[in-house]
């Protein structure tokens, strides 16, 4: 009976492919060419240059994460495929499992591609740049609504440069955004497609522009960003711009990361009836709140300095431990009693 059962197991496995995917495929050095990926999940840490017959595709990937360089002639398919047998041939055309959604895809870096770039999983986060030819095309679909793209640069047409600030310019593009996508930061650069006659965009006006028709059963302040300091293009008109057409479309106060300069702080407070949101704690550019105030900031912001001043405790308690010396801190570090009694009074307020 067991030999039996062995045998017929075999046979299951030879009919269905053979062996289960690996793990996990990773690529940590630059790669021109790629073995048949067939895992689980798919990593890539470096640069890879592929030149395949059809879109590149891998085997029963249902993780994807990119943190590096991946380009594409004609291109990539981000997606689950059970089906699969090469990357460079084409499977099956009545399988049904060609075209099922992953479980994630991830991207932090660069992808393009010639013709196709699709991407198709349950939840889709791209934080990096997207980019195909002026005659390729760009598929984004998350099939349980979860799609993440802001602060990521998405671009089809003529090649505008990898490292350009934040994927900010694309000159020439004949992108058009989906009518349900409202993230500003494609508002910015050039598009032919839309009328515009190669002059610069205006930004979307928001749903509640103007009415004041967004409500929440509770406070709350709507805080616009501008981030030409931040990415490298410190232009004090475009911010002035900017934060007039985010005062138009229901705003109530502007964020400008990276504007340390009193001045410059103090021309943009001139110039606006928004309230200005001034950073300190951050590096050493940051004023004090009378120099702020001063400039007219009447709002101020501490960014991420808290999580950092907590992370700078914990890594000098640590540093301490490990090379031997009196670890000092923890005498005034809060006991267990006070840090839940402020989660209770916190919980009981709510």
């Amino acid at each position: 009976m067991n030999k039996f059962f062995i045998t017929t197991l075999l046979a299951a496995l030879a009919s269905t492919g053979g062996a289960a995917p690996a793990d996990e495929y990773r690529n940590i050095s630059p790669a021109t060419t790629l073995p048949q990926v067939d895992a689980t999940t798919f990593i890539n840490l470096s640069s890879i240059d592929l030149i395949t017959t059809l879109p590149w595709r891998a085997q029963n990937v249902q993780y994807w994460t990119n943190a590096g360089i991946m380009s594409g002639s004609p291109g990539f398919q981000f997606q689950y495929d059970r089906s699969g047998k090469t990357t460079s041939r084409r499977v099956q055309a009545n399988s049904k499992d060609l075209s099922l959604p992953s479980v994630s895809f991830h991207n932090d870096g660069n992808i393009s591609a010639f013709t196709t770039l699709s991407i198709k999983a349950k939840s889709i986060y791209n934080s990096g740049r997207l980019d195909t030819d002026e005659t390729g095309r760009i598929i984004i679909q998350a099939t349980n609504g979860t799609a993440d793209l802001s602060r990521s640069g998405i671009r089809v047409g003529p090649p505008t440069g990898i490292n350009v600030p934040c994927g900010f310019e694309s000159f020439g593009t004949n992108f058009t955004p989906d009518p349900n996508i409202r993230e500003l930061y494609w508002g910015a650069g050039r598009n032919n497609n839309l009328g515009t006659n190669g002059q610069r965009l205006t930004l979307t006006t928001l749903s509640f522009a103007n009415g004041g028709n967004l409500t929440l059963p509770f406070p709350f302040t709507l805080t616009a960003r501008a981030d030409q300091y931040l990415c490298g293009r410190p232009d004090l008109a475009e911010v002035i711009r900017r934060a007039q057409a985010f005062q138009t479309a229901g705003a109530t106060a502007i964020l400008v990361p990276g504007l340390t300069d009193p001045s410059e702080l103090r021309t943009l407070c001139d110039a606006i009836d928004l309230p200005v949101v001034a950073l300190i704690g951050v590096g050493a550019g940051g004023g004090n709140r009378k120099t702020l105030e001063a400039c007219g900031a009447r709002r101020i912001g501490i960014g991420g300095a808290m999580v950092r001043v907590a992370l700078s405790a914990f890594t000098a308690a640590a540093r301490d431990l490990i090379e031997g010396r009196e670890i000092g801190g923890l005498s005034n570090a809060m006991s267990g009693r006070e840090i839940s009694d402020i989660f209770q009074r916190r919980l009981a307020g709510s």
